[in-house]
């Protein structure tokens, strides 16, 4: 894990940024759901195409691990036991969560068939990740 970072997989350097904000200029608003659904609807494979910026086009440059933001922790300690890299468990399993989101005060709601309208569109890496 310490060796073969890609450096040109940043951000800027693989062009996700430009293309995100040109690809979804007009699906703008301050509501989640609603700026999806435009996603979904006005840029039909927009977010298939995202995957391969994100995780790399060819087998060579893929990534080998996401995590789950909802199992952070035990993600976390999966990933470093299948890279084999030394980490303390018990410091990790005891450390407290910071700057998470309240989704008992901010559920996110999702329109009847959007929820399964993104995921159809991201399904290849959801296949690959998290193997459905």
């Amino acid at each position: 894990m310490r060796h073969g970072w890609k450096k040109k997989r940043t951000l800027s350097g693989s062009g996700v940024l430009t293309r995100l904000s040109t690809s979804t200029r007009n699906c703008g608003c301050d509501d989640f759901p609603r700026f999806m659904n435009g996603v979904v609807k006005k840029c039909p494979g927009f977010l298939g195409r995202q995957n391969a910026d994100w995780l790399g086009e060819s087998q060579a440059d893929r990534i080998e691990f996401v995590g789950r933001f909802e199992c952070l922790i035990e993600d976390l300690i999966a990933a470093l036991r299948h890279f084999d890299e030394p980490f303390d468990e018990a410091a990790l399993q005891s450390t407290p969560p910071q700057n998470v989101g309240d989704y008992k005060s901010h559920p996110v709601t999702w329109p009847d068939g959007l929820a399964e309208r993104v995921c159809q569109s991201k399904s290849a890496m959801i296949d690959e990740f998290y193997g459905r």
